[in-house]
């Protein structure tokens, strides 16, 4: 293995920054092959030979990528063969069997700008109508005719601009060429738009090569003629620990990284979480063991499993079915706060029939909601169980849930359910259909709220403690990018003026439910799907409204969204708090003077703006830009997608978005004791405000009972 190594790199003078990896770590090698293994017709001297001792390594798969995309994959092996190379079509990966399976799984018809040789590998791609542009290496390809066709396609109608690869240059007899990546970047420049790249040395190119090898990208080693980053797993011991510091970085935060980097990222975070809930859970089993010494740890086999599991970082998380069947199944929750809370949980279950007991067995009041399929019906598999947990600091508690006949629980109560904008569905629940338009309200022991009929959004909020009434209304925006020399990026945002409405049509649906333990309004629109859900629980769930959202804008261009939150509140001057860490609060004011960009401040954890009376604060799950651009109202943004790269040092547009989820607690107070000064430099969140932010950040942890396993505790 040193000899071939040596071999192909001593070739071009990169022997000292081959790093030392030893054959028992090593399961595949992928190869390049042009400059590596040849130079046109040229075989490398002694790579022949070198490639023979390294296809007899025992256990050790070879796989050769390239991204040539001169000549088709047949048309390469045959030239191969012909250099004495004992290679099958299917040991090779190249860039232009990348850029097919994109095509064909996005279904584009692309305007190809690639060697004619190569068009064998798309013989079968529509071409009619293009709605892309795909660039690879063709000299003959890349005239001003045909840049200015492929510049008109991205520009006017919005293709998509799809590199191949985006070499400088590359290896020729007669010396050095010119790649494909100075024309990808000539339309890059010329149109505003990044290009997507799917040869090396992107992340995807390198785990698409090895999917079929069985092997982790760890256990691979990359040999070329150039140094790539080639994408790596974890360690043997990759963990939380080690990768602490990577986790505080402020690229992990603001997302000012290369697409390679946030997906590095988001796979140490998701192995992170994965391993630290496994902790929890197998801690947790091992302290409410009754027998110590017959506890064993199975991986395979866990007495509880984790409640949300994510298949991929930026997969939203789905969450397993308790399947009942006859038995009685447990529940573990953990409340990881010091202070002890009331919450309502919600888990999926696989009946509707249920009898939930609490810690102490005793059977308390449970609420069934139906769980809505993509297609809008309503499953038959699986339900939403909700009940109210009350739990002490840094406790484990088992609730139990146990299938019974219909009607035998009275405790166990069914939601009712008004559909606007769809049909009726069947089901054990009270579904309704409704086609008027008029407000309607929702209302629990503590909150009463006025939604609009037409819109399904929320419009006002009556306290029912005081009877205060807040014109608290939600208003979905949105910002464009200016057009001019300097755009949106990674780094700036330079919006094309005011806040715009983003919901320019009624909803698709709104749904309306109602239920002793939980009531909430969904609405879904072209962009968000809104959740504004109450509680009827005490302590700060109760008090508080809860708003989730689901935004996907991937197929959009320059577009930014947001949440508008009208309060009623006078705040005077528009100044409002933020805070700036999770746990000091800055005072916040617009400047007239400053540019829209330059009155939207970071908001970690929370915000509120308050009068001489009233206060109202919003808690977040996840950090957020926040603006008070309008008296009495607090802006929240959501997601951005920016087709360029807006020169900061990125080099590369914001267009890796997925479906985002957030969460906000809406909290409306009084102000008992009202200061001289009711906008002081300094201010602290209430109580009741700390509290809600906690639970919300810090969730109660729930665990269920496997359907398979007999391990028990």
């Amino acid at each position: 293995m040193n000899f071939f190594i040596r071999t192909i790199f001593q070739r071009h003078g990169m022997l000292q920054n081959v790093p030392i990896v030893t054959m028992s770590k090593m399961k595949a090698v992928l190869v390049d092959l042009s400059g590596t293994l040849h130079v046109e017709d040229e075989a490398i001297p002694g790579a022949v030979q070198a490639l023979d001792r390294l296809k007899k390594q025992a256990g050790l798969q070879v796989r050769f990528v390239t991204n040539t995309t001169k000549e088709c994959k047949r048309s390469l092996v045959e030239r191969l063969r012909r250099l004495r190379f004992s290679i099958t079509e299917d040991e090779i990966f190249t860039s232009l069997t990348a850029a097919r399976n994109l095509v064909v799984d996005r279904k584009l018809r692309p305007f190809f700008m690639v060697d004619k040789a190569a068009m064998e590998d798309f013989a079968d791609i529509p071409q009619e109508d293009p709605n892309a542009v795909v660039v690879g290496l063709a000299p003959d390809e890349m005239n001003y005719d045909k840049m200015n066709i492929a510049m008109r396609l991205i520009h006017e109608k919005q293709a998509t601009l799809i590199a191949i690869h985006k070499a400088r240059y590359y290896r020729r007899s007669d010396g050095l060429a010119l790649g494909p990546g100075p024309f990808v970047t000539a339309l890059e420049y010329a149109t505003d738009v990044t290009a997507e790249l799917v040869g090396k040395p992107s992340r995807e190119f390198f785990l698409s090569s090895i999917s079929g090898l069985g092997c982790d990208p760890s256990d691979c080693f990359m040999v070329g003629d150039h140094q790539l980053p080639v994408p790596a797993s974890d360690g043997e011991n990759g963990g939380v620990q080690e990768d602490l510091a990577l986790f505080q970085h402020h690229d992990a935060i603001t997302g000012t990284a290369k697409d390679f980097v946030v997906v590095d990222y988001g796979n140490r975070l998701l192995k992170a979480l994965h391993n630290t809930k496994t902790i929890i859970t197998e801690s947790s089993t091992y302290l409410l063991a009754s027998t110590k010494t017959d506890y064993t740890f199975s991986e395979k086999e866990p007495i509880f499993n984790h409640d949300k599991i994510r298949a991929s970082h930026d997969g939203l998380p789905s969450r397993p079915i308790l399947i009942l069947g006859s038995q009685t199944k447990s529940v573990l929750l953990y409340n990881s706060l010091a202070q002890s809370r009331v919450e309502v949980v919600t888990i999926w279950v696989s009946s509707p029939f249920v009898e939930v007991k609490d810690k102490d067995g005793k059977v308390i009041h449970s609420q069934v909601d139906p769980y809505w399929l993509d297609n809008g019906q309503v499953a038959t598999d699986r339900y939403k169980v909700s009940f109210v947990a009350e739990m002490t600091g840094l406790s484990l508690a088992v609730y139990t849930v146990r299938p019974v006949e219909n009607g035998q629980d009275t405790l166990n109560h069914f939601a009712s359910v008004r559909l606007r904008g769809e049909e009726a569905k069947n089901g054990p629940f009270e579904i309704q259909p409704e086609s008027s338009t008029s407000d309607f309200d929702l209302e629990t022991k503590f909150l009463k709220a006025t939604f609009s009929g037409s819109s399904g959004m929320l419009q006002s909020v009556h306290v029912l403690s005081s009877g205060t009434d807040y014109k608290a209304g939600i208003e979905l925006i949105q910002y464009g990018t200016k057009m001019a020399k300097e755009r949106s990026g990674a780094y700036l945002f330079l919006p094309d003026g005011d806040a715009k409405p983003l919901l320019t049509q009624k909803p698709s649906l709104i749904r309306i439910l109602r239920g002793s333990i939980v009531s909430e309004v969904q609405i879904h629109t072209q962009y968000v799907k809104q959740t504004v859900r109450f509680h009827n629980a005490p302590g700060q769930d109760g008090l508080s409204i809860d708003v989730s959202n689901l935004v996907d804008i991937t197929g959009t261009r320059n577009k930014e969204v947001g949440m508008r939150l009208h309060t009623g509140v006078d705040n005077s001057g528009r100044i409002f708090y933020s805070d700036i860490n999770g746990f000091q609060m800055q005072r916040r004011k617009y400047h007239q003077k400053l540019t829209l960009q330059g009155n939207v401040y970071p908001m970690p954890t929370m915000a509120y703006l308050q009068d001489h009376k009233h206060r109202v604060s919003i808690v977040s799950s996840q950090s957020s830009g926040v603006a008070n651009l309008v008296t009495g109202c607090l802006d929240v943004m959501f997601d951005r997608r920016l087709n360029q790269d807006d020169n900061r040092g990125l080099g590369q547009g914001v267009t890796d978005n997925h479906v985002t989820p957030s969460r906000y607690h809406i909290l409306f107070e009084e102000r008992t004791a009202i200061p001289e000064d009711i906008q002081p430099e300094s201010s602290f969140p209430s109580l009741l405000a700390q509290s809600a932010s906690l639970s919300l950040i810090h969730r109660y942890l729930p665990c269920r009972r496997p359907a398979r396993g007999h391990r028990s505790p």
